[in-house]
């Protein structure tokens, strides 16, 4: 039984890390009220696992920058 439950938790693992996970973007805005600041726009990204040929996610993150 044991067994059991470790292969399919580790079925579940495999399938969240290669379907799940790199299809999720998560975008958080702040405003920061400080008139020495106004105007200035800042991004931050990171921890993209793309692969050589995965243009159509790349472009989905460049849209959303």
């Amino acid at each position: 039984m044991f067994k059991i439950i470790l292969t399919l938790l580790i079925i579940c693992l495999i399938i969240d890390c290669i379907f799940i996970e790199p299809n999720k973007l998560k975008v958080t805005e702040y405003k920061i009220n400080n008139k020495d600041l106004s105007g200035l726009k800042a991004v931050f990204v990171g921890d993209f696992h793309f692969k050589k040929n995965d243009t159509a996610r790349l472009e989905k993150v460049i849209n959303l920058i």
